[in-house]
């Protein structure tokens, strides 16, 4: 993993972040475990359900998958704004002219992330570089900051919904319909 940029960070962000990147990369590799130890015990489940909950589990990878790639090349830009709570991955079109997944920045933008505990910074980094990897935002999903599993009424495309990984690192994996708590 190399180090990605940092713009108006200073040497105490850089050297947190570069630390998050590291956690990030573990606990991608234990989420993707996770999720494949709970779909190998779906085999009481209807074969529709089956085929549904591995099509879930398969795009979940691939996000993480591309998140995984997004470590030591994203740029990260440190904010010290005080009570600016943000972050974002940059949205829209690159100047280059590409999809704003392939824009490589996000943003902290006030001193609200440094303030966040570990566990904390480290859902909202992966939160954001599932961004680069597509997902979206989701209003239906706020709640998740209080510690609830993903859900959004139809839960068909939680695996594209960046709360979801937040979640996952929150909280630890669960499937939605089969073993998440409401």
């Amino acid at each position: 993993m190399q180090a990605g940029d940092f713009e108006k960070c200073s040497p105490e962000q850089t050297e947190s972040l570069l630390a998050l990147e590291k956690q990030a990369a573990l606990k991608i590799v234990e989420i993707k475990s996770d999720l494949l130890v709970r779909a190998s015990q779906i085999s009481d489940r209807s074969k529709k359900s089956q085929k549904l909950i591995l099509g879930w589990v398969k795009n979940a990878n691939e996000v993480l998958d591309c998140v995984a790639t997004k470590l030591g090349t994203t740029t990260y830009i440190c904010g010290d704004e005080k009570g600016l709570v943000c972050s974002r991955a940059y949205a829209g079109l690159s100047p280059a002219g590409l999809p704003f997944f392939l824009a490589r920045k996000v943003e902290f933008c006030g001193d609200h992330f440094w303030e966040l505990n570990n566990t904390e910074r480290l859902s909202t980094l992966v939160h954001e570089l599932s961004h680069k990897c597509g997902t979206t935002d989701n209003l239906s999903f706020r709640r998740f900051g209080e510690g609830n599993p993903p859900y959004n009424g139809s839960l068909s495309d939680w695996p594209q919904i960046a709360d979801s990984y937040g979640y996952f690192v929150r909280e630890g994996v669960c499937l939605p319909y089969v073993d998440c708590k409401y």
